[in-house]
């Protein structure tokens, strides 16, 4: 309104009408005060909003803990049941929808740490609903193991080459619950990680395979435990001795213990080891990087079991060496197909490569006879050649491999 004037009557019209139509504008300058001048800096503003983030953060956490109180309700004597998949999406889209409302960087990775204390807690409600299977020489499904293994060994008929009997085993109830727990945080773990690339998250993602290692790990030691139990009679069953004719003998293509070991791994792997979230082309919606490195991290500690059992045997000569080559070359081809996918479980699959290599290191030490140097015994030519294979032989196998060889008298 500055340059207007609101003169009312005759004078107001005679003084615009000297002025003409083409007059200059008329610039006025309004007073500002200092007290009146708003205050426009970020830091105030931000300070104003601070009660909003914080209860627009509430209602998320609400948001996202509404789906695990359903599945994990905290009421006594209420045994929970494994969630299901539908249930796991649901979190994960509830996940989802909260960071597509976001759109500061700040206030996203906020929603991001809602999203990652939302995953501890499902973490946390699943460890208390596992079975707590015990101990792996107490399991009471994997110690049913052994007699379907020997009935399946019974009743498989005999053939030129190698044949692993198919034994009728499955896990426990309790067993099958955990590896099933496991299984639903993998898939939660799988659709968070793939909302956002942000190491807010990481928390959240770590306590979930936590909760998949712990029940993974437990698992692959009773199946170990289990199928080097296998070689406890093996001086028995098979025939060591110097005139022993490796292409015959043995019904089923190697050694009975051998072919049991084998069996009962083909046993687990079917009834138990399934159902864990280590199988990523089987299962493309689950994640769990400690779930997959313990499968290789399973059959690894059943090769050094089978190293340490060839090297305490009593000594070996003609045909007897060349029965035990013959199951070498038979574990280290079932083993291998172990091994996780190239660049998967780095740290598990190279222990299983080296497991493997110590074997071929035993196979090796079986058929060397080294030269005596100068007033050397046997005993020391043997440990010195067992030793020249490390660091593939571990000393202890070349130890017990040498008081084997010669004997502890000597």
């Amino acid at each position: 309104l500055a340059g207007r004037d609101f003169e009312p009557g005759e004078v107001s019209r005679r003084r615009r009408s000297e002025r003409g139509p083409h007059r200059e504008p008329v610039n006025v300058e309004l007073p500002r005060s200092e007290a009146v001048q708003a205050e426009s800096s970020v830091e105030s503003l931000g300070d104003a909003l601070e009660p909003l983030e914080a209860r627009y953060l509430t209602q998320c956490r609400e948001r996202l803990l509404g789906p695990i109180r359903m599945v994990y309700p905290e009421r006594e004597g209420y045994d929970a049941d494994v969630p299901t998949h539908s249930d796991v999406e649901k979190l994960v889209g509830i996940g989802r929808e909260e960071l597509r409302r976001v759109d500061d960087v700040s206030l996203e990775d906020a929603v991001c740490g809602e999203i990652s204390n939302a995953c501890r807690e499902f973490a946390e409600r699943a460890t208390r609903a596992l079975r707590n299977v015990p101990a792996a020489r107490d399991a009471k499904a994997f110690g049913k193991l052994p007699r379907a293994v020997t009935e399946a060994y019974a009743s498989t008929k005999p053939t030129d080459g190698l044949i692993v009997p198919r034994a009728e085993w499955r896990a426990s109830v309790r067993e099958e619950f955990d590896a099933r727990t496991a299984g639903a945080c993998a898939v939660l773990r799988k659709g968070v990680s793939l909302l956002k690339a942000t190491p807010s998250l990481g928390p959240g993602l770590d306590a979930l395979d936590a909760v998949c290692a712990r029940v993974s790990n437990r698992g692959a030691d009773a199946a170990a435990y289990v199928c080097c139990a296998q070689l406890a009679n093996a001086d028995v069953e098979e025939d060591y001795s110097d005139g022993r004719d490796a292409s015959s003998g043995s019904p089923l293509g190697a050694s009975p213990c051998v072919v049991r070991l084998l069996s009962s791994l083909h046993a687990i792997r079917a009834g138990y080891l399934a159902f864990l979230p280590a199988w990523p082309k089987l299962q493309p919606n689950q994640d769990s990087p400690s779930a997959r490195a313990a499968i290789p991290a399973l059959a690894a500690r059943v090769a050094r079991q089978c190293s340490s059992h060839i090297c305490l045997r009593r000594p070996l000569a003609g045909g007897g060496r060349l029965v035990v080559a013959r199951d070498i070359d038979v574990l280290c081809d079932a083993l291998a197909d172990y091994e996780p996918e190239p660049g998967d479980a780095v740290e598990a699959s190279a222990e299983l490569r080296a497991a493997l290599d110590e074997l071929g290191a035993v196979k090796r030490l079986l058929f060397v006879e080294p030269r005596l140097a100068e007033g050397e015994t046997r005993a020391g030519a043997v440990l010195r050649a067992g030793l020249e294979l490390a660091p593939v032989l571990r000393p202890s196998c070349a130890w017990h491999h040498c008081l084997a060889a010669c004997g502890h008298a000597r």
